[in-house]
């Protein structure tokens, strides 16, 4: 059995789940962010999924 670590991105409307984009940045940092499609409301604490940023 062993441990592991997941970065995911969780849709605040529907509660979809989907794993997040690691990005490796200058001098080789990682940067995780949402995933291709997702998006944010009015602030960047909302996460939507791609489904319910259409409809917003």
């Amino acid at each position: 059995m062993s441990l592991k670590q997941l970065w995911i991105a969780q849709c605040d409307l529907c509660g979809k789940i989907e794993n997040a984009r690691i990005n490796t940045g200058q001098y080789n940092e990682v940067e995780r962010t949402l995933p291709v499609g997702w998006g944010y409301v009015h602030n960047k604490n909302m996460h939507l999924c791609p489904e319910c940023a259409k409809r917003r």
